[in-house]
């Protein structure tokens, strides 16, 4: 999928990884499997979307538009190329 929206659109800049859901039943009424595909899509779907901009996004210049991301970004910074960390006070 991101190879067709790169080759048929342009290079991919941002990712809105906004997907989820909860499970609107009482507690005692929730299965483990459909406690299960809760986390697959909360959790294991922002890992995989990820995952799959990675190398199309990995040249980019990063910015971050939320103050909990930045921080936890920062907390990454050494692991990631020099040309790949968030500047400082980028708020878009």
């Amino acid at each position: 999928m991101v190879a067709d929206v790169t080759e048929q659109l342009a290079p991919l800049r941002i990712l809105v990884n906004n997907a989820g859901d909860y499970p609107r039943i009482a507690w005692a009424d929730l299965t483990e499997d459909r406690w299960m595909a809760a986390i697959d899509l909360n959790l294991t779907g922002h890992y995989r979307c990820a995952r799959a901009v990675t190398p199309a996004m990995s040249n980019i210049e990063v910015g971050v538009s939320s103050t909990s991301a930045a921080s936890l970004l920062a907390a990454a910074a050494p692991v990631w190329p020099p040309t790949q960390r968030p500047k400082p006070g980028c708020t878009a």
